[in-house]
């Protein structure tokens, strides 16, 4: 069941360990998001509640653990590399999916996968996005959903949200998505949106994806935006076959650690044209480097990051936002 909105600190609640156990929870509960967020939490200035997650997730613990460093430092020049690329990458993601839920016109959004992501805090302080009043469901696999909530309740410290809520829903499936949808309270068109998701699956396991949102939006009305189109060969896949291999083992562990799938792109644009319209979406795809000022991580002295670098590299990265036909 969805939770009909909440404020932190609620009675009643079974307490979740502040960082995960990836095995005892098989998986539903992963470092992946908790790292993601992190490293999301570094810029000056951050996206607004990623420095307020970070410490309510240890982010900053779980990611020296599993990458046994800290990536900020000297002592592995090689990973503090592959890092810098991810601060436009991660920050640009969320960024782009964000104006695209504006530029929507509806206030209804509807998140898979949400993990702790702060999306959902985010979109419900109407004064962060130009006063509106937008209603957020968080979804997510159900141990997931359920750390993200406390989560959000932590950062929250008591302030009241009823227009957001965290409920249990496996993006892959049609029928708790659509229970999500109803159980938000929700009517008409809706803004669905992920990132982060889709290159953990296969072709098919996106197409059921597929199927499950063109099942609500053919209904209810609205999109589906998501940053996860890749067209060329991913940058987890260009740096497989990095000439160190030190990066190289590198990177295999996070594939191994994080499961994620390096063949997950397509090698044109009329690929994944082609395959999102045998779902029944049209696709409205542009790239990301747009975005190049609007970037906290580019501001940030102290990161050093490359202006010229950082955009060659937004112009092979992309957003979608897919209609029903």
């Amino acid at each position: 069941m969805a939770e009909p909105g909440f404020s932190a600190g609620k009675a009643g609640m079974d307490p979740v360990e502040p960082v995960p156990d990836v095995e005892t929870e098989n998986d539903e509960v992963g470092p992946t998001a908790i790292i993601v967020g992190y490293i999301r939490s570094v810029p000056e200035p951050a996206l607004p509640y990623a420095k307020e997650m970070a410490r309510v997730t240890h982010a900053k613990e779980v990611t020296e653990h599993f990458l046994h460093t800290d990536f900020q430092s000297d002592e592995n020049p090689q990973l503090k590399s592959v890092i810098s690329g991810g601060f436009p990458m991660l920050e640009g993601r969320y960024l782009s999916v964000h104006n695209e839920i504006m530029r929507a016109g509806n206030n209804q959004v509807l998140e898979l996968a949400s993990g702790i992501n702060t999306r959902g805090l985010h979109l419900t302080k109407p004064e962060l996005v130009g006063g509106r009043n937008f209603n957020v469901c968080c979804t997510d696999l159900p141990k997931m959903s359920k750390y993200g909530r406390m989560k959000a309740e932590e950062v929250l410290a008591g302030e009241k949200r009823e227009n957001l809520r965290y409920t249990p829903a496996s993006a892959t499936s049609a029928e708790q998505l659509r229970a999500a949808y109803d159980q938000s309270g929700f009517s008409g068109p809706v803004t669905i949106a992920n990132e982060g998701l889709l290159m953990y699956f296969d072709d098919d396991g996106v197409r059921k994806i597929g199927k499950a949102v063109h099942g609500i939006l053919s209904e209810s009305g609205g999109v589906w935006t998501t940053p996860d189109i890749s067209i060329g060969e991913s940058r987890i896949a260009q740096l497989l076959k990095h000439p160190d291999e030190n990066v190289r083992k590198m990177i295999q562990n996070f594939i191994d650690i994080f499961g994620l799938n390096p063949d997950s792109y397509f090698k044109t644009e009329e690929d994944a044209r082609d395959f999102y319209d045998s779902m029944g979406f049209s696709m409205d795809l542009k790239t990301r480097e747009y975005l190049i000022d609007s970037l906290g991580c580019m501001k940030d002295k102290k990161l050093g990051l490359d202006r010229d670098r950082v955009i060659q590299s937004l112009q092979s990265q992309y957003i979608a936002t897919l209609s029903p036909r």
